[in-house]
């Protein structure tokens, strides 16, 4: 092959393969949490006021390891968080107002 048959390469180095599956894989499992949140009202629960997994569980109808799952993933995400001064994973969304006890 002459020199100027050869493939050219880009400058721009593309991150490998194994990194960019890594990548579309957290997007889907993002996507597939903030879907499955919305389609429960788990956002808008949160919103009113915090609640456990187990609560969160019984008030929707779906398994514990479930609500404590999507809640560690919507944690995750940064869409809901612990609350100060409690114990255990009772979690609130982060825009809404911090409770005071």
């Amino acid at each position: 092959m002459t020199p100027s048959a050869q493939p050219q390469t880009s400058a721009v180095a593309t991150p490998p393969l194994l990194e960019r599956l890594d990548f579309v894989q957290e997007a889907i499992a993002a996507s597939s949490a903030l879907r499955a949140a919305a389609e429960l009202g788990v956002l808008k629960r949160l919103d009113e006021e915090p609640v456990d997994p187990a609560a969160l569980a019984i008030e929707l109808g779906i398994a514990e390891r479930g609500a404590r799952l999507l809640l560690a993933a919507l944690a995750g995400l940064g869409m809901a968080r612990g609350v100060p001064g409690t114990e255990g994973a009772v979690l609130s969304t982060t825009t809404g107002e911090e409770t005071s006890e």
